[in-house]
């Protein structure tokens, strides 16, 4: 690089010594234009332009940079066709070193090709291939903080939090991250969270609670625990999910009543209910069961109250409420009485096989559950 440089200045020979990092070899000391590189530094004009070591032995060192990604960075300053050419991969090499050195011009350049791969449209059409390079999003989305790629920044940190929402079946979602991921990008994330209304970055109060409270055994953003027990968390989120996802029904017996029977949940949602059974048409014609002489319905749910928390066989009054959209029971709307718990069962993610007791003087017998699985699993 310095030969030609010294092509394209025949007028003058070279004046600044640049001293490299990586090693002892010639390649490591070179010679330059000193208004050259002061014209693509500030920090290069700066050192040469105030009386100090470097203006005087005309001599500056930059121990953090090889003599490759030296020669990468005055390339992309000075070739029309390698800017053109200029990949994310190369801008995640080079930015880091314009940006500590300021090099304007360079993190720009930077900042524009990362910044159009991380637009929306591209991320997508990448995503439909299944072509995403998501240690390569990582990694531009850390670099575009520290290296204050501003445009990037705002591109790619609102699709690492919407991909730390999206579980289930899809390719790219809070799965893909490793601890090393999230602590690469702990910093961007608190940054995010901090600057969300100053840089319009339009995060969803969804995403800032989570992240500054925190939730279900995940601690918030902050905390230095928080990349360990996200990826655990996640793992067991999917593993849950899948698992929901074979499980057809569930069968109650056991109960000495009505309670008997088949119980569906939509991918194991909350609460297993015996009158949810998939693709009927009209649930208002579903049959109804009675406790006492009283219309009911039953459900197996998760609950959490002052003197119980875990899962419990319930009968649920006043069964008439329905979603006026979707016919669905509104069991929200309904009076909610215990008649067996589960104990112990605070840490289950479903419902127990065994070990139900009564509740209720009037709920008698043995529960048991048992799981009906479906044949076949796809998307």
């Amino acid at each position: 690089m310095a030969s030609d440089e010294a092509k394209r200045l025949r007028s003058s020979e070279p004046d600044l010594k640049v001293v490299l990092g990586g090693g002892d070899g010639a390649e490591n000391v070179q010679w330059h234009h000193a208004n050259n590189l002061a014209s693509k530094s500030n920090y290069i004009d700066a050192l040469l332009a105030a009386p100090m070591r470097e203006r005087e032995e005309r001599t500056i060192s930059f121990p953090d940079i090889s003599p490759d990604v030296w020669r990468k960075m005055l390339t992309f300053l000075d070739d029309p066709i390698a800017i053109r050419n200029m990949t994310p991969k190369d801008a995640l090499e080079v930015v880091p070193f314009y940006d500590k050195y300021e090099f304007v011009e360079g993190r720009r350049l930077c900042n524009q090709v990362v910044a159009d791969y991380l637009r929306p449209s591209n991320i997508g059409a990448l995503e439909k291939k299944f072509a995403v390079d998501f240690d390569l999003v990582v990694d531009l989305v850390a670099v575009a903080h520290s290296a204050n790629m501003e445009d990037s920044f705002k591109l790619g940190v609102p699709y690492i939090w919407n991909m730390m929402f999206v579980g289930g079946d899809a390719t790219y979602g809070r799965i893909s991250f490793s601890v090393e991921h999230l602590t690469k990008l702990a910093p961007a994330l608190k940054y995010s969270l901090d600057n969300n209304e100053r840089l319009g970055l339009g995060l969803s109060d969804r995403v800032t609670n989570f992240a500054a409270n925190g939730a279900a055994g995940v601690p918030a953003v902050d905390d230095q625990t928080f990349p360990e027990k996200f990826v655990a968390k996640s793992k067991r989120w999917e593993e849950e999910h899948f698992v929901d996802r074979c499980v057809s029904h569930i069968e109650l017996a056991g109960t000495a009543c009505k309670a008997n029977g088949k119980y569906w949940a939509e991918y194991g949602i909350c609460p297993w209910s015996k009158r949810y059974e998939p693709h009927c048409e009209d649930p208002q014609q579903w049959e109804r069961d009675t406790w006492d002489g009283t219309p009911v319905t039953f459900a197996i749910q998760y609950i959490k109250e002052d003197d119980f928390e875990g899962w419990a066989i319930l009968r649920l009054f006043d069964p008439t409420i329905f979603d006026e959209e979707d016919g669905d029971p509104q069991y929200e709307g309904f009076s909610k009485t215990k008649c067996w718990i589960a104990p112990c069962s605070a840490n289950r993610s479903r419902p127990p096989l065994i070990g139900w007791v009564s509740a209720d003087p009037k709920a008698r017998g043995n529960p048991t559950i048992k799981y009906f699985l479906r044949r076949f699993v796809g998307s």
